[in-house]
Formats: C-alpha cells, structure tokens, sequence
C-alpha cells in the first residue's frame, strides 16, 4: 500500500508541487447568495459542508455507515463538481463515509494529512482518491496554502507539521474566511499541537471544537488565542466516550463563549452575509480579526445546550446476548414486547474496526433472537442467519461488540472472551 502510494504521488508530482507552493484560485460565475457552514450530524464524528456562490467544500465524511448520509445531504446542494474536500485524518469516523461520497461526486481539488494508515477505512479511501485523481482531480498533502473561491472566499490551510505524534494531532487544520466572519475547523487536532501554534494566526468567529469537544482540545491558551465567539462540536448522542467532556463544556461557559452539538440540535447550520452570523436563531457579528464581542446588557443569556437527553430508542430493549469468535456469531435479542425495525442499525467489531449494517426494512420481532455471521459460517450459510461477510471478523482473543441504532446510538456492547 505504501509503496503504491509512492508510485502514485511520483506520478502527479508537478501537480502537487503546484497545488502546494502557490495559492489557488478557483473560479466559478453563479447568483450571489449567502455562505451556509453545514456541520451535518453523523452521529459520533465530523462531517461539515460549505457552500456560497456554487462553490461546495466538503471536510471529513463521517463513519462508514454515514457515507450515503453525506452524499443525500450534500448532493442536492452541490452546482457542478466539489470545489475541495478535505480529509482531516484517517480515522474510521472523519474518513469511513468518504468512499461513498468520492464514488458519486466528482471533485476538484482533494487535501489530507499525508498520513498512511492500514485499516481496510483508509484503503478503500485512498482507491477513491486514485480514481478522482485519474479523473482529473489535484491531490495534496497539507501544507500552507491558501486556496481561493472568487474574491470573496478564501480557506487556509494551516501546517501544523507532520510528525506530531497520533493521527488525531497530525489533522489537517484549516481557517475559513468570508468577509468579516471567519471560522477555525480543527479535526481532532489535540493540545499538544494547540499549544505548538499559538504564533499562528488562528483567531475566528466560530470554532469547531477539536476532537468532538474532549477534554483533550480545547484547552485554555488556545481558546484565548482563538476567542471565538461561538463553538460548533460535532458528537453522538450518548457516545460511549462521553463527548463532550463536561471540562471541556466548562472552558466554554467560563468565557461566555455559546456552544452548539449535533447531539442535542441535530444538523447545524451556521448562515452569514460576511458580516454576520446566524446559528440557531441566534445572530453575531463578525470581525474579521475574530475578536469577541461584548455580551448584550439586555437581558439576553448565552445558550448553553443539553449534551446528553434521554434517547426514547434505549427503551427497545435490544442486546448483544452472545459473541463466538470461533463461530464466527453474533446473537442479538429483543427483550421488548413490540417489533423493532432495524433500518439504519448496525454491529461494530471495536478491534478490527468493521461494521456489519442490518438491511432495510429488516425486523425483530418481540422476544425474538437473530443471528448474525460470518467467516466459515458465512460460507456454509446455514439456517436463517444474516450474512455479514465471508472474511473472518471476529479475534479469537478479545473483541468486544456493540451494536447502535439509526442515530448512531450505542443500544448494547458485548465483550467476546474465549
């Protein structure tokens, strides 16, 4: 995989070297209109859609279950080709739906990390790069640059190097700027690297909180130096990591800085003119240095939003009763007294990173128990089984199971111990 990865950057090469070392400019003619930022709710992970004048930018795609998700979002809103993708780093939950979206949308210019990974997430990723590239696509590696969209848009990417330790702190960074708003998108760029850049020019209006709002970004100096006036975190809803952390929360409210989360609003979108911003009904002012603005004397509070609600799905009832490695076997019943549709669920092996996803319009009836398989089991598709897939999935060792809902809400886990 590397050494094809080699081959094919040698290949473009004086592509690369011209979208890395010169700026960009990206030229499209459509009615004006406002510039929307989408963060598209794909449970827990990133996803974010940009789009002003026909001009799209598409930033992360979500786990691999929320690639048809992202295209039926985005496909409706997009006038031609994508402008820019960026894939901040390979993990399964920024890149697992970017395959989907590469295989339906031609894209024009494609920026990531650079970084190599080995999971079957990130080389069905990258067969999706090579073919947009064949097809006339600008591949890079992220370092400074600025590409622009018109006279109006611009995004910069922000080196923060290349060796920064985890594919969390190697993501790509990169600043939004459209008149007097501008917006700091960080993937999951953590404090280590936070508090390696603070000479750069980072502050903004609007902050996507690293790493879906954990206690790991986020931290005090960088919030100084950013000062935004609002934070975007994109998290699932009862997320087994707790996302966002409640430290985190509380950085945010010691600065009266509002916080907007998937998790509770669902998909955010944030509208400007380029001289002020709306997100939920609530609207700001830009400026273009991204300093704060005061807070109203007129009674108006700061919004803080609920991170964890009550999910009415918990109340089905449906659990991972059994895992067999060596069968190759998950068994999932339903404990509740009504049939569940199982449109939209899905079954995650925590080690190998795959996920087997239930087909629509599948149910389980009250008290029934289905199967589900693979490896040997598979082959001999025996009984009434679900066929997962041929290849072997499950460690013979340890590994864990869990299975979510269509919100991408973990229903049941299941540790699987010879």
């Amino acid at each position: 995989m590397v050494s094809n990865k080699n081959v094919f950057r040698k290949s473009i090469a004086l592509v690369l070297a011209f979208g890395m070392i010169f700026s960009t400019a990206i030229q499209k003619s459509y009615a004006v209109d406002q510039l929307k930022i989408h963060m598209i709710n794909v449970g827990q992970g990133d996803a974010i859609f940009i789009q002003y004048q026909g001009f799209e930018v598409l930033i992360d795609a979500g786990e691999n279950n929320m690639g048809e998700r992202v295209v039926d979002y985005i496909k409706p809103k997009i006038q031609g080709d994508l402008d820019l993708v960026i894939a901040t780093h390979p993990d399964s939950d920024h890149i697992g739906g970017m395959d989907t979206v590469l295989s339906q949308i031609k894209v024009d210019k494609i920026i990531d990390s650079g970084m190599n990974y080995t999971t079957q997430t990130y080389r069905d990723y990258w067969n999706e790069v090579n073919r947009q590239v064949q097809n006339g696509a600008v591949y890079s590696e992220d370092a400074d640059m600025t590409v622009s969209f018109g006279n109006d848009l611009k995004f910069e990417i922000i080196e923060t190097g290349d060796d920064n330790g985890s594919k969390n702190n190697n993501s790509v960074l990169s600043k939004m700027s459209f008149g007097n708003v501008s917006c700091l998108l960080t993937g999951d760029m953590e404090s280590e690297v936070e508090k390696e850049i603070l000479g750069r020019d980072l502050k903004a209006d609007i902050l996507k909180a690293g790493h879906h709002g954990s206690r790991s970004s986020s931290s005090n100096e960088f919030l100084d130096k950013v000062a935004p006036q609002c934070v975007l975190i994109s998290a699932g809803l009862n997320n087994k990591y707790g996302h966002p952390h409640p430290e985190t929360i509380t950085n945010y409210q010691s600065r009266n800085i509002p916080y907007y989360v998937t998790s509770s609003l669902g998909d955010i979108v944030v509208t400007t003119n380029g001289s002020t911003f709306t997100i939920d009904g609530k609207t700001y002012t830009g400026h273009s240095d991204g300093a704060p603005i005061e807070n109203p004397d007129d009674g108006t509070t700061i919004p803080t939003i609920p991170t964890n609600p009550t999910d009415p799905t918990t109340s089905s009832k449906l659990e991972i009763i059994a895992i067999n490695p060596k069968e190759e076997s998950v068994l999932i019943k339903n404990n509740s007294v009504q049939l569940v549709d199982l449109s939209g669920w899905y079954i995650f092996s925590t080690v190998g990173e795959q996920h087997y996803s239930f087909p629509d319009g599948y149910t389980i009836g009250a008290g029934q128990t289905i199967k589900v398989v693979s490896g040997a089991a598979a082959k001999s598709n025996v009984g009434d089984a679900l066929i997962w897939t041929k290849a072997y999935i499950w460690s013979d060792v340890y590994d864990p199971g869990e299975l979510y809902n269509e919100s991408n809400v973990l229903i049941s886990s299941y540790g699987a111990m010879q």
